[in-house]
């Protein structure tokens, strides 16, 4: 478990980090900075920096072998700089989240060590990373990923429980209904997020389709504000329809309403069509 000189540490670097980034993220006049590429590399840093804290400073911290791994997840959100592949750089990140979260799994059960904590962390990290690696869009971004995710995420919290009904109580910190229900909670999160992210993923760098070109008249352009940065988008006429695309800053003030406007459609791997906008 945690020292309380780890512990305090770790809450002073992440209560002192969300403080900061929510300032620049919530405050009206700082909009031109959330767009900068510094501000970018920031936000990256944020995810980086925790997984490094619970790989090599956290008193729970894994063997040297979880070490090296949980060193390569956290250099996932650089990868974008170092290769010109992005496929190879969302491939990269499934495997590593994938391989971090079992390992932690296989180390907290076969050797008896109490890394629970160290587990839910890592694993809840590495969906962030995971979140973050999507260098493409779907129109109007639906997808029907999540009804097969909610199936699966389902069975995993029922399955979970099931274990721990027969005696499984490795995962448990005290064998209570309300700590039965939180680990099932976590565990169900955790599968849906996994699995819907995994999905989509894979429906890009599995996709070796040849991409349709289409040229689209713009009708609209608009922006959105969240905790994450602003995001710039054009609505278009595809097919008689209007469909709404995510771009980039400088693609948007590149663009004004009734200029036609590139876009490379690809089939998927799992049939669901994305774009990836010509910039």
């Amino acid at each position: 478990m945690f020292k309380k000189r780890d512990m305090l540490l770790f809450i002073v670097l992440l209560v002192g980090g969300v403080v900061a980034v929510s300032f620049f993220l919530v405050h009206p006049s700082l909009q031109s900075v959330r767009d900068t590429l510094a501000f970018s590399i920031i936000l990256k840093m944020r995810p980086t920096g925790l997984l490094l804290y619970f790989a090599w400073i956290a008193k729970c911290r894994p063997p040297k072998a979880g070490q090296i791994i949980m060193t390569l997840m956290a250099s996932v959100p650089w990868q974008g700089f170092l290769f010109s592949s992005t496929r190879l750089v969302v491939l990269n990140a499934t495997v590593l989240t994938f391989v971090g979260i079992g390992y932690l799994l296989f180390i907290n059960v076969m050797q008896d060590k109490n890394n629970k904590p160290l587990c839910y962390a890592t694993a809840m990290l590495s969906l962030v990373l995971l979140l973050q690696m999507q260098y493409y869009s779907y129109l109007d971004g639906k997808t029907h990923f999540w009804i097969v995710s909610l199936v699966l995420a389902s069975l995993a919290g029922i399955a979970v429980y099931c274990l721990i009904y027969r005696g499984l109580n490795w995962l448990l910190d005290e064998d209570t209904i309300l700590e039965r229900i939180s680990v099932c909670f976590i565990v169900t999160a955790i599968v849906f997020v996994l699995s819907w992210s995994t999905a989509n993923n894979m429906n890009y760098f599995l996709d070796f389709s040849e991409p349709e070109e289409y040229c689209m008249t713009i009708v609209d352009k608009q922006t959105r504000s969240s905790r994450s940065g602003t995001y710039y988008e054009l609505v278009l006429v595809y097919n008689e329809n209007e469909v709404t695309l995510g771009v980039s800053q400088s693609t948007y003030f590149q663009n004004e309403i009734g200029d036609v406007f590139s876009v490379a459609l690809y089939q998927g791997f799992w049939g669901e069509p994305y774009y990836i906008a010509d910039e």
